[in-house]
């Protein structure tokens, strides 16, 4: 019987596997990007909120450009990651959060996000704005790229831990969307205590959702799109596959 870790692993390189082939067909993955956006936006008409995390995309991860631009025109404060190095690391309060939000800036395509430039990209190889001293004091809701997600709806990443500890450093932590091209999941638990957990799971055909007992009446419209499942937390393990 193999380790939880070696499982893990296995799980995380399938998953990749099947994002980059479903990612290969552009006509495809423009249509499946188009339906993601679409579902998150009427997603984000149901909160109330001003700051919003995005990401910068992988080629095999969902791009969601579309909707940070109607976004920034509804004068929403939009931010990315930036990958800190160690001098910028060390300058700040708690030199062990790998990342920072820097507010995301035009003109896009400068990011050069679909080529192989690296002028604009990371050590990781993702795309990043420009680095910026100003602190995001509160995010409203954080919008993360996952690999694929366990039995208690947590990410599984590339196994750098940059989210979770992003997240475990924030005061008021904010409200979690996970988004992906194509679902992967597992019924296997294969994350620990400290891994980022959704609050929502997107893909292009479907949206999920762990729901508790402290639900209000801003969440009844959306009960109207046939692409929602509601999950109740005691249920998610059986709903999830």
């Amino acid at each position: 019987m193999i380790d939880i870790k070696t499982e893990k692993n296995l799980f995380r390189r399938d998953c990749i596997l099947q994002l980059r082939e479903k990612a290969k067909n552009k006509n495809l993955k423009k249509l499946i990007n188009r339906q993601i956006n679409r579902n998150l936006q009427i997603l984000l008409q149901s909160f109330k909120f001003k700051t919003v995390m995005f990401y910068l995309p992988l080629s095999f991860e969902a791009d969601l450009r579309a909707t940070i631009r109607e976004l920034r025109q509804q004068n929403k404060k939009v931010f990315v990651p930036y990958i800190l190095d160690d001098d910028q690391k060390a300058k700040r309060k708690n030199p062990e959060i790998p990342m920072k939000a820097v507010g995301f800036r035009y003109p896009i395509s400068n990011l050069k996000i679909d080529t192989q430039n690296k002028k604009s990209r990371n050590k990781f190889g993702v795309a990043e704005a420009n680095y910026s001293l100003f602190e995001v004091k509160k995010i409203d809701i954080v919008i993360i790229p996952v690999i694929g997600i366990d039995k208690y709806f947590k990410r599984i990443g590339f196994g750098k831990g940059m989210y979770d500890r992003f997240y475990s450093s924030l005061q008021n932590k904010p409200l979690v969307i996970f988004v992906q091209l194509n679902k992967c999941s597992t019924q296997r638990g294969l994350t620990e205590p400290h891994d980022v957990k959704a609050d929502y799971y997107i893909t292009f055909n479907e949206l999920l959702k762990i729901r508790g007992s402290n639900d209000t009446n801003r969440n009844h419209h959306l009960r109207r799109h046939s692409f929602i499942k509601w999950i109740r937390k005691h249920d998610c393990n059986e709903r999830i596959h």
